[in-house]
């Protein structure tokens, strides 16, 4: 979405709005952040969570110690149903999926295959993980929507990929990659460490046992 002279990289954006706004400026925007995370989040992240709550109890068997667990595929398709439909949420169920899914999976190969067990340091691996999945994934719609929204021109979204891979070639999927991950990276892993200190806290006032969440 640059203009004019506007600096090509993110070094140089960085320091162009401290130089022109100060540094409060990078944090402009924030609360209408804050409102989409406090409503977009919340709802697919309590969607998601009851769409597999609801799977292992169907799946799982009562008399057992073992928990059924969904494969990824079906962690896949709860959490694009959580992110939204239409073609405009189209981006929101791509990064649902990149996120909730990939963590779950992660998650699951970590405690199966490291001796790290159900740990603070899992959670922030597969969070880690989860993040460069999602960046990744989102990053090809990111630069389309980008590209729309900044053409002058009525052109259709194919017309308009054919024109940003004659000039950028196939590296234009992951233009701006990393800032993108630097703020989904972090966002994510705080995200997934707080929500597994919560689950934990919840199963000690509810004095529930782990294989029931």
């Amino acid at each position: 979405m640059r203009q004019g002279n506007a600096p090509r990289t993110m070094t140089g954006t960085f320091m162009h709005i401290i130089r022109n706004d100060g540094p409060l400026a990078l944090y402009n925007g924030i609360s209408a952040s804050l409102l989409r995370q406090l409503t977009y989040s919340t709802v697919r992240f309590g969607i998601y969570e009851e769409l597999k709550a609801r799977w292992t109890q169907r799946h799982g068997q009562p008399d057992s110690s073992s928990r059924a667990e969904p494969s990824f595929p079906v962690l896949l398709g709860m959490a694009v149903t959580s992110g939204g439909w239409l073609p405009n949420s189209s981006r929101a169920a791509v990064m649902t999926a990149g996120q909730l899914a990939t963590y779950d999976t992660f998650k699951r190969l970590l405690i199966d295959y490291t001796p790290l067990g159900d740990t603070p340091t899992t959670h922030f691996s597969a969070s880690f993980l989860a993040g460069l999945a999602a960046a990744t994934a989102t990053s090809p719609i990111d630069v389309i929507k980008t590209r729309v929204m900044s053409s002058t021109q009525n052109h259709g979204v194919v017309r308009l990929v054919g024109d940003i891979y004659k000039a950028d070639g196939i590296g234009w999927m992951f233009k701006g990659w990393v800032p993108s991950f630097l703020r989904l990276g972090p966002h994510t892993i705080c995200t997934f460490v707080f929500l597994e200190m919560h689950r934990k806290a919840y199963r000690r006032v509810k004095g529930l046992d782990d294989r029931k969440l």
